[in-house]
C-alpha cells in the first residue's frame, strides 16, 4: 500500500531540494560566465613591433655604453630591420610572434671607423641574440641571452 505524504511535505521537500540544486547551478553559471567574460576581454595580444626607434642604451656581456643623443636608431618594418649605429648600416630578417622575435643573419656595410668596431660588434650579436621584448610606452627593450637594447620609439 502507498502512503501519501501531506502536500505541504512534498512542496517543502522540493523546496529544499531545488534550493540546493539552484544555488549549486548558479555557483556553476557565474564561474563559467566568468572565465567566457575573463577569455573575451584578454587584451595580452601584443601590437606589431614596427616603427623607428631611437636608440637609447646597448648592454651585451661587458659592453655598456648609452646612446641618448646619438642619431643612432633601428627601424623595424613587417618582416626586416634596419640599423644605424654611428659607422656601418645593418640589415637583415626580423620575425615576430606575440612578445617574441626572431633577428637572424643580420648583414653590414663594411666602412672602417676607428673605435667604432667593439660597438658595431656587440650591437650586432646582442640583435642577434635577441629572443624577445617588453614594452612600456614608448620605450622598447630588446632583450636576449646576457643583452638587452633600450630603444625609444621615435
Amino acid at each position: 500500500m502507498i502512503t501519501l505524504k501531506p502536500l505541504s511535505t512534498i512542496k517543502q521537500f522540493m523546496h529544499n531540494k531545488l534550493t540546493r540544486y539552484g544555488y549549486l547551478f548558479m555557483l556553476v553559471f557565474i564561474l563559467a560566465s566568468s572565465c567566457a567574460i575573463t577569455r573575451t576581454n584578454k587584451v595580452d595580444i601584443q601590437q606589431p613591433l614596427k616603427g623607428t626607434f631611437q636608440i637609447l642604451k646597448l648592454e651585451h656581456k661587458s659592453f655598456q655604453e648609452s646612446f641618448s643623443d646619438s642619431g643612432y636608431y633601428i627601424d623595424i618594418h613587417e618582416h626586416s630591420i634596419n640599423a644605424f649605429i654611428g659607422c656601418n648600416r645593418i640589415a637583415g630578417p626580423f620575425r615576430q610572434n606575440d612578445t617574441l622575435i626572431s633577428i637572424e643573419a643580420l648583414l653590414s656595410t663594411k666602412k672602417y671607423c676607428r673605435n667604432m668596431a667593439a660597438r658595431e660588434l656587440s650591437f650586432i650579436h646582442a640583435l642577434e641574440l635577441t629572443t624577445h621584448f617588453s614594452q612600456e610606452n614608448n620605450q622598447f627593450v630588446l632583450i636576449g641571452d646576457s643583452s638587452a637594447i633600450y630603444l625609444l620609439q621615435k
